[in-house]
């Protein structure tokens, strides 16, 4: 994964950026908070980034979202893995609204906040809070120390497992075997499920 790009900022617009970097111009999509941090064109910029991969029309699409802090890049990915919420939908939601406040609506079940962003109904606000809520607490983002852990937790969900699930049972197995590699995790947690 690319953890971040720096260069120079060519252009910008709301909905995404284009840095120059050795002479080769990457456009970054982002959000309306990471593009109201950016500087002005010219000036020597940077964005925490997560490269998407996507298949329309019979073809594969590489694209980079970028964001001013690796804050907004954590609730881009914990939103993109919510069933039915793809980056770009992730992407209108970060835009609609400060990732802090989003952080607050899901760990305080604020349905109504969610629904009313352009695209997120009834089910689909529903399901991020359940989901989401108990890996977001006092408007932090829960995660493993562990990549390995995280790496368990995906296999899990590409499994088919809720993320809650997955997560409370990669963490009573971790809590009981903190070195234990990530097949033997996934296999133990299968077990707690």
């Amino acid at each position: 994964m690319i953890e971040f790009l720096k260069g120079i900022l060519v252009s910008k617009t709301p909905a995404y950026a284009v840095l120059e970097i050795y002479g080769k111009g990457y456009k970054v999509l982002t959000s309306v908070t990471s593009f109201e941090s950016l500087p002005n064109e010219g000036q020597e910029a940077m964005l925490w980034t997560k490269l998407c991969f996507s298949a329309s029309q019979g073809r594969e699409n590489i694209e980079i979202y970028g964001f001013s802090s690796k804050r907004e890049r954590e609730l881009f990915s914990l939103l993109t893995t919510v069933k039915g919420i793809g980056p770009k939908m992730a992407l209108s939601m970060l835009s609609a609204s400060n990732p802090d406040r989003l952080r607050e609506a899901i760990g305080s079940e604020e349905l109504g906040f969610l629904e009313a962003m352009k695209g997120v109904g009834k089910k689909t606000a529903l399901r991020i809070v359940v989901e989401l809520k108990d890996r977001i607490s006092g408007g932090k983002i829960l995660k493993f120390a562990s990549s390995v852990s995280e790496d368990a937790v995906n296999a899990l969900v590409t499994l088919g497992y809720s993320r809650t699930a997955s997560y409370k049972a990669v963490s009573s197995v971790v809590s009981a075997e903190p070195e234990i590699d990530v097949e033997e995790l996934i296999r133990k947690s299968l077990a707690r499920i």
